[in-house]
């Protein structure tokens, strides 16, 4: 054998005659927290934490959810108010309406734990032994606190948006005179520039987008009336700035002056040889400076 071949062999010899046990020896990977980091402790598990902790916490993970947090504080007064009646102690997880509002957002399933709802199948049950007036107020002040926090009112503002936006784009299956209206939109539309010419311009309306292409030359108002061909109240609150126009190819900017800038051509905007426009409620500042 090789020089090499037989150190190999006296070293697996070795430690075949003086074996670590495996109390001693563990791979790097395997080995605790405390080990890497002597220094560092691991936060309590939010179910190992007070009531109150809980209760504050979960509220806090539900901000981004208006519709959660409204839903959660109308059931869980309702409780309060009338703790026997076992209507507001049954929560059906498959009911339509819970889907949709709750269904499993965060923070939602911690706060019925915490008012010591069990699961029992696809509903929750609160025993009446088990409600506390004590927790139902703290789940309620926690919750109602929440409600004036920012990530809430800006939830909630783009919620009121998207809900009136989906209702606006509808009405034109329901209304014959906005039908017309949004036909007339259409007709005073530029024609469409062919496959390959022109700018290509996305319009992201809620969590709808639409595309059309534009020559260069064509104006801010032949967008409008594009826009107007998908709701006229859509252009009307453009032009009275409750909803504002944003260039998404440009960070930062403020939304476009569709008043002041509707003569102005595509290109001149900046909006060649593409644009990328969204539909969004106007920032306060927006309005103010109208």
């Amino acid at each position: 054998r090789t020089a090499a071949a037989n150190k190999a062999a006296a070293a697996a010899a070795g430690r075949a005659k003086h074996p670590q046990s495996s109390s001693h020896f563990r791979p790097q990977q395997e080995q605790p927290l405390a080990y890497h980091h002597p220094g560092v402790s691991l936060p309590a598990k939010l179910q190992n934490k007070t009531k109150e902790e809980q209760i504050v916490r979960c509220a806090q993970r539900m901000s981004c959810h208006p519709m959660a947090v409204d839903t959660m504080i109308k059931s869980l007064t309702a409780l309060q108010k009338t703790p026997h009646n076992p209507k507001f102690r049954t929560v059906d997880t498959q009911n339509p309406g819970y889907v949709k509002f709750l269904g499993d957002l965060p923070g939602v399933s911690g706060m019925w734990t915490a008012m010591n709802f069990q699961t029992v199948g696809s509903k929750l049950i609160l025993a009446e032994s088990s409600v506390d007036p004590a927790l139902l107020y703290l789940g309620i002040s926690a919750l109602e606190t929440v409600r004036s926090s920012k990530e809430y009112i800006e939830a909630k503002r783009l919620y009121k948006f998207q809900t009136e936006l989906e209702q606006i784009q509808q009405e034109g299956d329901r209304s014959q005179d906005e039908a017309i209206q949004r036909a007339e939109c259409m007709s005073k539309c530029p024609s469409e520039p062919p496959l390959g010419r022109g700018a290509l311009l996305q319009l992201v309306m809620g969590d709808q987008t639409v595309r059309r292409r534009f020559d260069g030359d064509d104006v801010l108002q032949d967008v409008l009336y594009w826009i107007g061909a998908h709701g006229t109240q859509i252009t009307a609150k453009l032009l009275d700035r409750t909803w504002c126009l944003m260039d998404l190819n440009q960070n930062g900017r403020a939304p476009i002056d569709c008043e002041a800038d509707r003569d102005k051509t595509l290109q001149y905007i900046g909006c060649w040889p593409s644009g990328r426009f969204e539909i969004r409620p106007s920032p306060d500042e927006w309005v103010t400076t109208k």
